[in-house]
């Protein structure tokens, strides 16, 4: 393989990364793979303390998968997953300690550091795990060393294993490993191997001493894969492991790979989620998708498939988007027949066709044994061109969808399996045949069999393009929206763990029943509004409201008395915060005018208007460049008007009238003169809503009015969203193109509440404290989803949020964007 210089990796990562990773290591548990070394001679550091640090990327799950481990003799020790996808470090062949946290994420990269010092005098400091970063500290089984025991990593006369525990339970791991270190007779933190940038844990060069049997496995050679570049030489043997297995996907430069989403088929992934396959049950049908997804007017794409086997003609290669996920829910990860149904689907059958909601185009090239086709998705064009062993085969078929991000997809039928190559090696893992090109893609990036076309890029973040909050140019998501977690003491206090001055903030009592609480800066801090209720604004004397001020980085509150979610005493509190433009200044864009706060660079806007009490369409100014894709609006006072939360969404559709739903309450999308969808409009880049002028509950001659607006922000932000549930605990992945820190679900076709999740109350996957937006009631404790680097993914089988064909709309804010997230 090529590795890439370091002016190519500056050109990749825009110089995000201060320490660049290369590649990475191929682990195929099917293939019973080894890297072992026996220490015989030097004596250890210590027999108490280590350290032992890597990059981990998650490949099939469901088995037990050691990161590190030593042979079965009595004492056994070893590190890594379970089969259910906790975290496990076992020791003295049975004595546990189990993560609460589930390890589901295959999309990205983790990174993991195990310490040991077994002389603390404190049980749970002599073992600490860490994730990205951050100590695991809630175990539902909480056994450590006891203060006389010993470690057996890299001991004379034990065998250890890098990727595995031994020959007779080998618990293998599947998947990848990079940059791995073990530091003999030290327990180190974590920031000696990484740190964090704009809010992302990033690799950093470790600079220490590994001590007398420590090592370091950067997999850089492949020809000498178990090499130790430490000082120390400790070299490990190699077994079943081989140089294609050394490949450039790396926690500074992530490929895409299959999404281990199944959707409830028998698929069989393997050589690092790259193969795909029926599981051995004959016949049948898969479809195997792509963990990335590219933005439309992002440049050209280009990745390969080899076919593995003969037969199945109508297997092959073939375009999806994020809206045939959400949409179709499940039912899009394998298709029927020989028929694909998605009408934003593209396809190129081995059988010489290509497909697209019908056949469009016949008489191509087949795909026989060892062929390879090559697909080329121009996302400027809005076109999708097809090869077969390097030659174009038909025309240039045009997308349907133009709109939403596009990845790709391996159809398999009848057993046909197929290897993906998005760079990862024009080898096919030893699959392929002699005389590969080697070729890499128009930025020096990849291995592929044969040359991308002009311009074309290879699927991995690098080549992503920079998102509008740049981690990169020292932004994160958190600078316009995070969510702080606090307990209240019953009177005034000043919070200030926010990086922005807020502007709109949102607070609910989670150990109890309190209503939720509202504020704005258009309002004012002695206007209360609750998400729950249709009440009037709950204003409070000067001095004696529950909020007293917005401040440069939080709020100050006062004495509690209208509303327990502003810090009654042992309250426990969430508060999600927005970043607008500061104060309101007024806006005569349209028919209307208003007062608003403005954030353009995050898509999100607060709007103030009175009304005139025209009958006619108005449109109201909201300060955005782009027209809003959801609209939640509130009247202010009673005023003898319909007082209610009216909440628009784009994924309602264009019927005339315009739907709607509300926030305070459960009820299905409904149908009335409330928002005029088809005058909403970017006007120029100052865009407008528009309600229903004869509609007093939003356009009462002299009553106020408030509204929240939003449009999705690519790598920040997805507004519009929609998905279809499959009633499953398995439940359908929705791609948002970062790994999110908050989002609200709502069923649109019949009764379900407002659930909100976010990444900071339960800290960790699976999430499982959801608030409802239309209750008061304190959080759940179901199982609701996965927050994912690239989206999340539902883990219920409630009608509330994933019934079986109910449709779901979805409001999503990142913590990372997908070009430089973790795992999570």
């Amino acid at each position: 393989m090529t590795a890439l210089d370091s002016s190519q990796w500056m050109y990749a990562s825009g110089g995000f990364y201060s320490h660049t990773i290369d590649q990475s290591l191929r682990f195929e548990d099917g293939g019973s793979p080894s890297l072992e070394r026996d220490q015989s001679s030097t004596t250890s550091s210590s027999d108490k303390a280590f350290t032992f640090s890597c990059w981990v990327k998650r490949g099939n799950f469901g088995s037990y998968q050691a990161l590190l481990g030593t042979e079965e003799s009595g004492d056994r020790e070893y590190f890594g997953f379970m089969d259910t996808n906790y975290f496990i470090y076992q020791f003295n062949n049975g004595t546990n300690l189990i993560s609460n946290r589930l390890f589901r994420d295959s999309a990205s990269w983790y990174h993991i550091v195990v310490a040991v010092n077994i002389n603390e005098s404190t049980a749970a400091d002599r073992q600490k795990i860490y994730v990205n970063g951050s100590q695991l500290t809630s175990f539902s089984s909480a056994n450590y060393y006891g203060s006389s025991d010993t470690v057996n990593f890299m001991k004379s006369g034990i065998a250890t294993r890098v990727g595995g525990l031994n020959s007779s339970n080998a618990i293998p791991l599947d998947g990848y490993l990079a940059e791995v270190h073990f530091v003999d007779g030290s327990a180190l933190a974590p920031t000696s191997f990484g740190e964090t940038k704009a809010g992302i844990w990033i690799p950093k060069q470790y600079s220490g001493s590994h001590g007398n049997n420590g090592f370091y496995l950067p997999f850089d050679d492949s020809g000498a894969i178990g090499d130790d570049e430490s000082a120390n030489t400790n070299d490990f043997t190699v077994s079943n492991i081989t140089a294609t297995d050394v490949v450039p996907d790396s926690p500074t430069n992530n490929f895409a790979v299959i999404a281990n989403d199944k959707g409830g088929t028998s698929q069989d992934y393997t050589e690092g989620n790259l193969h795909a396959n029926q599981d051995g049950s004959g016949a049948g049908s898969y479809a195997a998708k792509s963990t990335m997804l590219v933005p439309m007017n992002s440049g050209k794409w280009y990745c390969e498939a080899l076919s593995d086997a003969s037969g199945g003609s109508g297997a092959g290669l073939g375009t999806y988007t994020a809206d045939t996920i959400n949409r179709v829910g499940t039912a899009s990860y394998y298709y029927t027949g020989n028929i694909v149904v998605a009408n934003d689907v593209i396809h190129y059958y081995s059988s010489g066709g290509i497909y697209q909601n019908g056949q469009q185009q016949s008489g191509l090239a087949t795909v026989g044994d060892k062929d390879i086709i090559g697909m080329l998705v121009d996302t400027d064009a809005k076109t999708v061109q097809f090869y077969v062993n390097g030659s174009a085969a038909g025309s240039a078929i045009s997308m349907n969808n133009t709109t939403d991000p596009v990845g790709a997809q391996l159809h398999g039928h009848n057993t046909r399996p197929f290897m993906f190559n998005f760079g990862q090696g024009s080898d096919f893992a030893d699959r392929s045949a002699s005389g590969s090109a080697n070729a890499q893609d128009a930025n020096g990036i990849g291995n592929f069999y044969y040359t991308p076309p002009a311009d074309a890029k290879a699927f991995c973040t690098a080549n992503l393009p920079d998102p509008a909050i740049d981690p990169a140019q020292d932004e994160e998501p958190a600078d316009y929206f995070d969510t702080q977690l606090w307990t209240g003491t019953g009177s005034g206090q000043s919070l200030s763990n926010f990086s922005f001055q807020p502007d709109w903030l949102w607070f609910k009592h989670r150990n109890g029943g309190s209503d939720h609480a509202i504020f704005d800066s258009v309002r004012g801090v002695n206007a209360g509004l609750s998400s729950n209720n249709t009440n009037d604004e709950n204003t409070s004397a000067s001095g004696s409201q529950d909020l007293v001020s917005f401040d440069n980085d939080g709020f100050t509150t006062g004495t509690p008395s209208q509303y327990g979610s502003l810090g009654s005493n042992t309250n426990t509190i969430v508060t999600w915060a927005w970043r607008g433009g500061g104060s309101a200044s007024s806006n005569s864009a349209g028919d209307i005018t208003s007062s608003v706060s403005a954030n353009t660079e995050s898509g999100f806007s607060i709007v103030g208007y009175t009304g005139d009490g025209t009958s006619a369409t108005r449109t109201i100014g909201c300060g955005l460049t782009k027209k809003p894709e959801a609209v939640i609006l509130k009247n202010r006072t009673s005023d003898s008007v319909t007082d209610t939360w009216f909440v628009w969404h784009t994924a309602f559709g264009t019927a005339s009238p315009s739907k709607y739903m509300t926030l305070y309450n459960s009820d299905a999308v409904a149908a009335s003169g409330v928002f005029v969808d088809s005058s909403f409009s970017d006007n120029s880049g100052n865009a407008l809503f528009a309600v229903d002028g004869s509609y007093n509950g939003v356009n009462k001659s002299g009553t106020t009015y408030i509204a929240y607006c939003f449009h999705s922000v690519e790598g920040y932000s997805k507004v519009g969203g929609s998905y279809t549930g499959n009633g499953n605990a398995d439940g359908p992945f929705i791609y948002t193109g970062f790994r999110p820190a908050w989002v609200m679900i709502k069923r649109t076709n019949g009764s379900g509440n407002w659930v909100i999740l976010d990444n900071k109350r339960e800290g960790f996957n699976p999430d499982q404290d959801g608030l409802d937006a239309n209750s008061a009631g304190a959080e759940g404790s179901a199982e609701q989803s996965d927050f994912l680097s690239t989206g999340f993914k539902v883990r219920n089988n409630s009608t509330g949020n994933n019934g079986s064909d109910n449709t779901f709309i979805y409001l999503a804010f990142a913590e990372q964007p997908a070009k430089y997230s973790n795992a999570r």
